[in-house]
């Protein structure tokens, strides 16, 4: 699947870097920092931004990240507070925030949690096809990890609903975690038909980031600047490691 002049889930793992900006002065810094990287795709954490709530400055932010990244795709997250969210946002409002930042047709990429609803996912699925964006159907657990097939079902679910990409990111509490979602992953390769992304959080998950692409994952995260989840690892550090694998 191709993302402006990106492929996802082509023959090389991607790198994505998150802003996660609070004000517009940080957002600058950050995303200049980012660009500065060249990671393949840029995550706007738009739930770390104390003035998302507010569609003016939620479009105003947008620009200033597509002038910033220039050919860089980005992606919009407006993360739910359940899943890992900087702030409590009530699904209707975020949903409605959501759409706004479709709109305003500087995102090439939307990602939205498979738990706001079949309803909620689905249209945001319409809306952002209709602009030419592509959706990240995502699922996070920060405090355990699902059994295989749970995992599993998630990132079908996702291609059930009509996402571009399945994401699913958990928390291991032991190594035996990890291999679960490794085996998820690998069976989702198999079965499944869009690109996907599979993330172990912590320090016991570091491995997905480094190796995930070897057991089906098409994108792993690392930090430009500050890290938006626990188990980032520095872009540099990220890319000797994999380019060791790869």
């Amino acid at each position: 699947m191709k993302v402006g002049e990106v492929v996802i889930g082509g023959e090389r793992p991607l790198i994505c870097v998150p802003v996660v900006a609070e004000d517009e002065k940080s957002l600058i810094e950050q995303a200049h920092k980012n660009a500065a990287v060249n990671p393949d795709l840029i995550e706007w954490r738009a739930d770390f931004y104390r003035g998302i709530r507010d569609a003016r400055l939620l479009r105003n932010a947008l620009s200033i990240l597509e002038e910033i990244a220039g050919k860089i795709p980005v992606i919009f997250t407006l993360r739910a507070k359940a899943e890992g969210g900087a702030q409590e946002i009530p699904l209707e409002e975020r949903l409605t925030l959501i759409l706004e930042a479709v709109a305003s047709n500087v995102p090439d990429v939307i990602d939205i949690e498979l738990s706001s609803g079949a309803e909620a996912v689905k249209e945001v699925v319409n809306k952002a096809g209709e602009k030419g964006m592509a959706t990240i159907l995502s699922y996070h657990n920060f405090e355990s990890t699902p059994s295989a097939d749970a995992i599993y079902e998630k990132m079908n679910m996702a291609q059930k609903l009509g996402g571009s990409i399945a994401k699913v990111a958990v928390m291991p509490q032991e190594p035996g975690d990890v291999l679960r979602l490794f085996e998820a992953s690998l069976r989702a390769r198999r079965e499944l038909d869009i690109p996907l992304i599979a993330l172990a959080m912590g320090k016991l998950g570091v491995i997905s980031r480094v190796g995930g692409f070897l057991f089906g994952s098409d994108v792993t995260f690392a930090v430009g600047g500050l890290a938006s989840a626990p188990g980032q690892i520095p872009i540099d550090k990220l890319r000797r490691a994999m380019e060791a694998l790869f």
